[in-house]
């Protein structure tokens, strides 16, 4: 009798030891993912009563300014700080008077840090060229863009951060768009407007689009419970409760 508590004893020992054993290793994945689309159309006119003509008008060329400061259309989009696990593109498509572009980051990990920061850039050159005195251009330039972030996981912030400007800043814009787990918000940004400039014979303007994205994401290891079949605990009841049976029988 005294051997065969012992036995129930360790048996209840292993079974509770094993119960213990409920936990394996899993690993969470945090993900952030920004997208800036912008959309530009340019309108221009010539002033000049005389004529109609907009062959002085040259958009996208090479500008040096009153500072010998060089200034060429560009469309790119490099990072500054790249994880091993992001991406980034750039996409752009249309013509010099309609075209839309799109800048995109992402990054997801599991159980690592991770952190990238993109600068895109965007430039456009305009410039009377005209060897008539009386060319004067009316140019205007409607925009609009989208800004979209996300994230998911454990730890993940991601920022969009813009700023349109022409060269003498008499139109300058600024926004951004926002998203953070820890800080439970997810703010994206859109706008629709319009700015206009003349240019007079031998003038120039830029415009200047500047986008930034970046994301810092965290994933760590944590430990996820095994879910214990109920046939398992149904047979561990059933010997625990043996030796009850057998003082039953032998009474």
């Amino acid at each position: 009798m005294i051997f065969s508590a012992h036995k129930n004893k360790a048996l209840i020992s292993s079974l509770l030891l094993f119960s213990g054993i409920t936990a394996q290793s899993a690993h969470a994945t945090s993900a952030y993912s920004s997208t800036a689309t912008y959309e530009f159309t340019i309108t221009a006119t010539n002033t000049n009563v005389n004529s109609n003509s907009l062959s002085g008008l040259t958009i996208g060329g090479t500008i040096i300014d009153d500072f010998e400061d060089i200034y060429d259309p560009i469309l790119a989009y490099s990072p500054i700080v790249d994880s091993n696990s992001s991406v980034h593109s750039i996409n752009a498509s249309g013509s010099r008077t309609s075209y839309t572009q799109i800048f995109h980051a992402e990054d997801s990990i599991s159980d690592d840090f991770a952190e990238s920061e993109y600068l895109g850039s965007y430039i456009q050159t305009f410039e009377n060229t005209s060897q008539d005195i009386n060319d004067s251009f009316d140019i205007t330039i409607d925009y609009s863009y989208n800004l979209s972030t996300n994230v998911s996981g454990q730890n993940a912030d991601t920022d969009i951060n813009i700023a349109l400007s022409n060269y003498d800043y008499t139109f300058d814009l600024a926004d951004f768009a926002s998203a953070s787990i820890s800080g439970g918000y997810n703010d994206p940004a859109n706008n629709v407007g319009s700015f206009s400039f003349i240019l007079s014979a031998g003038e120039f303007d830029i415009l200047f689009a500047e986008t930034t994205i970046t994301g810092t994401i965290q994933s760590t290891t944590a430990l996820a419970p095994i879910p214990v079949p109920a046939a398992f605990w149904l047979f561990a009841t059933a010997i625990m409760a043996l030796p009850g049976i057998r003082k039953f029988k032998a009474a």
